[in-house]
């Protein structure tokens, strides 16, 4: 019995897509920066008990005014509860939606802002776009949101 070997050519991606995979690109990034996020438990409270309340068919919204004085950018913070689903994938997969909303649409959202998006059940089913229509409705309905109609 004859053994034959055979070389097999190993496929690399093209280099310049090896450079942007093995470092982090800060252009590249699309990531909500540090200060983008609400993180602290009383920055949490203090939007929730003092901020204005909207509401969609999939989200409770909490808006205030940033108290921070050092740093006017607009923050997001939100809350999937276990109430929402038991599976910790798909509590992720909605705030992984959310984030997307504000890492797309933060340019027209009013600065100052520190903004407080808990998700209700019904939000397990949505899209990005239908995620997008809730929200977008929600903040122009408070005068937050600055991109036009027409756009």
């Amino acid at each position: 019995m004859r053994v034959v070997h055979v070389a097999v050519p190993v496929l690399l991606p093209p280099a310049h897509v090896r450079a942007i995979t093995s470092s982090r690109s800060s252009a590249l990034d699309l990531t909500l920066p540090a200060n983008s996020r609400i993180k602290k438990s009383r920055d949490f409270s203090f939007v929730q008990g003092h901020g204005r309340k909207l509401f969609s068919r999939s989200f409770l919204i909490f808006v205030a005014e940033n108290t921070n004085s050092k740093d006017a950018a607009t923050r997001i913070g939100i809350t999937v509860s276990k109430k929402v689903d038991k599976r910790a994938v798909v509590r992720n997969r909605i705030k992984r939606l959310i984030r997307e909303f504000f890492r797309q649409q933060k340019s027209f959202i009013r600065p100052g802002i520190d903004i407080v998006v808990i998700a209700k059940k019904n939000a397990i089913s949505l899209t990005l776009a239908q995620a997008e229509q809730e929200l977008v409705k929600a903040l122009r309905y408070a005068g937050l949101y600055e991109k036009s109609l027409s756009s």
